[in-house]
């Protein structure tokens, strides 16, 4: 049986009927960082003084907890009482720190940068710091803490409220030592959703195949991509053309790059995972 602990939130507490229209809505609560894109972010809500993650699977909520520093800090969950026979607590959502998207940071910056040639220099070098800490906290999740986050991108990256960069949205992770069976089980029993996840030579969506540390390493050079860029890869083309792009080692333009040192590693990363680089 799940033990409450002090941060939790029952769910009831975030909703209210609505006295005309007669459903649920929201009480109390303020959508955090609505411009973002509802395709590529997930929704959050403020609660009190916490960011809430509702209607999240039992799994995503244990991920979350073992990325332990390498991601925004978890400090309860939303909790529901449906499980029979007496209507027993599970976990459906998660109850965390507020943080701040870091595209949301590096579109702000990017904007600064277009005043003075001093911010355009200030951009560059930010760049460089943001990519330095998001490799560094990708290879602690693999090494200290054994997990797999399986879906990489610039979404997925927050800054936290000790102004590091950590990780967000674990609904695709999985220790990196579990058995391909699992993962298996997991696929058949997620309704709604995806468990994704991008590789050197392929598109990972509701498969068999679980992520990899090398799927999270190609990601991430597609996002450091991004980053120095500005552009989204692979913005224009559809699904089937990307996994086409993906399965013959097709990938991003390098030459995009204009930092040697930088478009190096992205290239060494594309390069080890199967792109024609």
């Amino acid at each position: 049986m799940m033990q409450l602990g002090p941060n939790d939130i029952p769910l009831d507490d975030l909703f209210e009927i609505h006295p005309e229209r007669g459903h649920r809505v929201f009480k109390q609560t303020v959508t955090l960082f609505p411009h973002q894109n509802p395709r590529t972010s997930t929704r959050v809500h403020k609660y009190k003084d916490y960011a809430i993650k509702y209607y999240t699977a039992a799994r995503e909520v244990e991920m979350a907890e073992l990325a332990g520093d390498c991601g925004v800090k978890v400090h309860g969950r939303l909790v529901k009482f449906d499980v029979p026979p007496n209507n027993q607590p599970r976990p459906v959502g998660l109850v965390m720190e507020i943080a701040r998207p870091l595209e949301h940071y590096i579109e702000t910056i990017k904007i600064e940068s277009e005043k003075t040639d001093a911010k355009a220099a200030a951009y560059e070098s930010e760049k460089n710091r943001i990519k330095t800490e998001m490799i560094a906290v990708l290879k602690e999740l693999h090494t200290k803490y054994n997990l797999v986050h399986g879906d990489v991108c610039l979404s997925r990256f927050v800054i936290c409220q000790d102004h590091k960069i950590r990780l967000c949205d674990f609904k695709s992770a999985r220790p990196a030592d579990e058995s391909v069976q699992i993962w298996q089980d997991l696929i058949e029993d997620t309704s709604g959703g995806h468990l994704t996840a991008w590789s050197g030579n392929k598109m990972r969506q509701s498969t068999w195949i679980p992520p990899t540390e090398a799927d999270d390493w190609y990601a991430l050079a597609i996002s450091v991509w991004e980053l120095y860029t500005g552009k989204k890869a692979f913005e224009d083309i559809g699904e089937g053309e990307m996994v086409l792009n993906l399965s013959t080692g097709k990938t991003v333009d390098l030459e995009e790059v204009k930092d040697n040192e930088t478009r190096e590693w992205i290239r060494r990363m594309l390069h080890e995972r199967g792109a024609a680089v």
